[in-house]
C-alpha cells in the first residue's frame, strides 16, 4: 500500500511541484505510527512525507458508534472516555467537512 502510495505520488508531483494529495483510507491504515502488527501505517508515511515537504497535514478519523449483531441486536460502541464529548453535539447530527476551505 506504501509503494503504492509513493509510486503515485511521485509521478503526481513530476507533473505538479506544489502537489496537494487527498487521500481516504480506513481508520486501521491512517493511524499515524506503529499497528499491532509492528509495521508503520500508511497514514505515518503520509505523515512523515509532509514533515519532509515541510507541508501541512490534516486527518480526520470516524469510526462507527453502532454495530447491529446477527441477532438484530444494537450495541453502542462508545467508549465511556469520549462520551464526555458528545455533550457537545446533538444526538441525531452529522459531520460535514469542506474541502474548499482546504485550498
Amino acid at each position: 500500500m506504501k509503494t503504492n502510495f509513493a509510486d503515485n505520488y511521485k509521478i503526481a508531483e513530476a507533473k505538479d511541484a506544489l502537489l496537494k494529495v487527498f487521500v481516504k483510507i480506513g481508520s486501521v491504515h491512517i493511524a499515524r505510527g506503529t499497528r499491532s502488527s509492528g509495521f508503520q501505517e500508511l497514514g505515518n508515511l503520509i505523515y512523515e512525507l509532509s514533515q519532509f515537504n515541510r507541508t501541512k497535514i490534516f486527518s480526520v478519523i470516524s469510526f462507527a458508534r453502532y454495530r447491529i449483531d446477527a441477532r438484530g441486536k444494537l450495541f453502542d460502541l462508545l467508549d465511556p472516555e469520549d462520551a464526555n464529548l458528545l455533550k457537545y453535539t446533538n444526538q441525531y447530527s452529522r459531520s460535514f467537512i469542506n474541502l474548499s476551505k482546504l485550498k
